[in-house]
């Protein structure tokens, strides 16, 4: 018990100690009543080791040194460098967002870091910088029961990389089963850098379904040679409102910055709702005659499965 007191002390005391020993030993080896050199160098030594020992601990037990080691080591710890290759990164996410939401609802952490992991892009090899869509409606019939939907989109897609990227889009309605052929769709342009693209050839075209009630379209477009594509869309859309009455634009990559516009006439109602956003659309309407103007733009990241959607109603 007495030595663990003792141990206790001079652990405490460290720098004081240290110091008292290190100088009594150096006095020592300038002492005239010891004759032998190999003694005052060894005095000597020991005293240099001591104090030198004794400041060190004392510097390393210190709060500062702890705080400027501790925040080191989290650089070293937490910097791109590291993290890259860690093969926990999951459990790392995990961690952080624990930290985030455990103090209010712990019995959700795990499921909270899942859903929010489900939103990272971690296989996204490219993203739509500013979404430009525009939505020209109007009626095909004097009865008012079709509408065509001509649509235009401009916007850049940013990729990581020169390697080649497939576009995909994709677009699903209904049509009555007395249509008379009328519920259709048709690709009418697209261009890539300013470069028209030859819809004629097989490999262009869209691939078009009509069964069951529902008109399927799929379009895939290879890109590949730079890290920047500047894409130019416009394609119709015709189909009942009865069978159908509401268009969704939903992202299927990141989108940053959408901006969106509809054209419409002004017998038609029109409602606009966005889908699971973090932010509010900033939405205006106005009206130009027997034409009414709705405009709707975000400002950030829209994440995949995100967008808005338009209610048709007469």
């Amino acid at each position: 018990m007495k030595w663990r007191y003792v141990k206790i002390q001079y652990q405490q005391n460290i720098l004081t100690y240290s110091l008292t020993i290190g100088i009594i030993l150096l006095l020592l080896s300038f002492a005239v009543f010891i004759h032998k050199d190999w003694v005052k160098d060894l005095l000597r030594t020991l005293g240099s080791i001591i104090v030198a020992s004794g400041v060190f601990s004392a510097i390393v037990k210190s709060k500062f040194f702890t705080d400027i080691f501790r925040d080191q080591l989290r650089k070293v710890v937490y910097c791109d460098e590291h993290l890259s290759v860690r093969s926990d990164i999951n459990t790392i996410w995990e961690n952080v967002t624990k930290q985030l939401y455990q103090s209010r609802f712990p019995e959700l952490t795990r499921d909270i870091s899942e859903a929010l992991l489900g939103y990272v892009p971690t296989d996204a090899k490219w993203y739509y910088d500013n979404f430009n869509y525009e939505i020209h409606i109007s009626f095909l019939d004097d009865e008012k029961q079709y509408i065509i939907l001509n649509e235009k989109e401009e916007f850049t897609i940013k990729a990581m990389g020169s390697q080649p990227i497939h576009f995909k889009t994709s677009s699903t309605f209904k049509h009555p089963k007395t249509d008379h052929e009328r519920s259709g769709y048709e690709l009418i342009s697209l261009k890539i850098n300013e470069s028209e693209v030859d819809l004629d050839k097989p490999e262009n075209k869209p691939t078009i379904r009509k069964r069951n009630g529902t008109i399927s379209v799929k379009h895939n477009k290879e890109l590949k040679g730079t890290t920047s594509y500047l894409i130019e869309r416009e394609e119709e859309k015709c189909y009942s409102l009865i069978v159908e009455n509401n268009k969704s634009i939903r992202a299927n990559q990141l989108i940053k910055n959408f901006k969106l516009m509809v054209t419409f006439p002004r017998e038609l109602n029109l409602k606009f709702y966005a889908m699971g956003t973090k932010k509010e659309f900033r939405e205006s309407k106005n009206h130009n005659g027997d034409t009414t103007i709705l405009q709707a733009r975000y400002q950030g990241l829209i994440l995949p499965r995100q967008g808005c959607r338009l209610i048709f109603t007469k």
